[in-house]
């Protein structure tokens, strides 16, 4: 009878959890920082940019994604929404950003998409820039032959 009630107490959170978070190094941007007359440009990074992020189940559907700052959202069924906004005003000056990670959950993997934008404001002078880039994510076991893939 205690083994029932243990195990009517663990409820399975498909989240919970450190991932490791592949993200391709080439950002589409836009606003101020693309560098052309359209609006809108690449922007092409060397080398790898891999983290190791943890997730948590808050409560009910509520998530917390830890990587760098704490992001904050959901999980409705496998779509997966989360965001980070800071920023500051002191007299004419201003900034602020904005990190917001959507994502689908399939199996035991995250793919979807990771959007910074970051504002700044002058004296009247306003600048904004916006990067978008993709990534794939996997949870971490503790065994090698449990990752999704194998």
């Amino acid at each position: 009878m205690l083994l029932v009630l243990l195990g009517a107490c663990t409820v399975f959170q498909p989240l919970d959890g450190t991932w490791l978070f592949q993200v391709n190094p080439n950002a589409s941007v836009s606003g101020d920082c693309a560098g052309d007359d359209s609006g809108g440009g690449t922007y092409e990074q060397l080398g790898t940019s891999d983290s190791w992020v943890d997730i948590y189940t808050v409560s009910g559907n509520q998530i917390a994604i830890l990587w760098g700052e704490a992001l904050l959202g959901t999980l409705e069924g496998s779509a997966v929404e989360a965001s980070y906004d800071t920023g500051y005003t002191y007299k004419k000056r201003s900034e602020s950003q904005t990190v917001t990670l959507e994502a689908t959950l399939s199996g035991g993997s995250l793919e979807g998409t990771l959007t910074n934008t970051q504002t700044e404001s002058n004296d009247g002078d306003k600048y904004t820039c916006t990067s978008q880039n993709d990534f794939t994510a996997v949870r971490s076991v503790s065994s090698p032959d449990s990752f999704a893939g194998n």
